[in-house]
């Protein structure tokens, strides 16, 4: 079956961990993170040190949010060690303000603001390269 979309979804090598070393919580009390909380996608380094959500749907803000595995001084009530955010990205950041229409009107098909473009990381994971269509 073909969807309207496919041509804009992300695929990437994928490797899994058995026992997740740190969480991120979402306040949902924060207009922020609550557009973090609907469908965003997840993009993990290989050491499991960074991860960056992509936000999907209209991009008013931020649109990347990238946190770090904290220390062991940033620990929640559970013991679970608390993912640090390093830095929200907006897509004036990412794209020039004439590639950017801040009118338009969003729809389930219009076409999430990363799609046909790629991700990949720098040696190291310290460096996210984001190639644009």
């Amino acid at each position: 079956m073909n969807f309207v979309n496919d041509s804009q979804k992300i695929s990437a090598p994928v490797i899994y961990w058995g026992d997740w070393p740190w969480a991120v919580v979402l306040d949902m009390g924060n207009q922020a993170d609550r557009s973090f909380s609907s469908c965003a996608v997840p993009l993990v380094t290989d050491d499991a040190q960074f991860l960056i959500l992509l936000l999907t749907g209209p991009a008013f803000n931020s649109v990347m949010r990238v946190y770090r595995k904290g220390d062991s001084s940033d620990r929640m009530q559970d013991g679970t060690v608390k993912g640090v955010q390093v830095r929200d990205i907006k897509l004036e950041e990412l794209w020039p303000a004439t590639k950017i229409d801040p009118s338009r009107i969003w729809t389930d098909h219009t076409p999430e603001w990363f799609a046909g473009g790629s991700f990949d990381f720098a040696p190291g994971n310290l460096q996210l390269i984001h190639k644009t269509r």
